[in-house]
């Protein structure tokens, strides 16, 4: 179990695992399921990249368009913030 900031009870569970591929991990928020997947794929012309991929469950909504237009654009926020992070931890390295 991983803790989250998605509450004080919050936590991630290692669900999968392939060295040097994958890293899934699954969570339950209420009534929806998470999945979280990160995926390392050889970049072209810079060694190793990754991509992050977050699925998210929704329990039945009224407003679908809304529910998918708010939902990518806080992936898009968190993504960035994930990335910043990332590189001033490697000191600028990240491309």
């Amino acid at each position: 179990m991983i803790p989250d900031w998605g509450g004080k009870d919050a936590t991630f569970t290692l669900a999968a695992i392939e060295p040097e591929e994958l890293l899934l991990y699954t969570s339950t928020r209420g009534r929806s399921d998470l999945t979280w997947s990160v995926n390392l794929d050889a970049a072209t012309g810079c060694g190793t990249g990754s991509r992050v991929h977050l699925r998210l469950r929704v329990a039945p909504v009224k407003h679908r368009r809304v529910t998918c237009l708010v939902g990518g654009g806080f992936d898009q926020v968190t993504v960035a913030g994930l990335a910043a992070g990332l590189e001033e931890r490697v000191g600028g390295q990240v491309r």
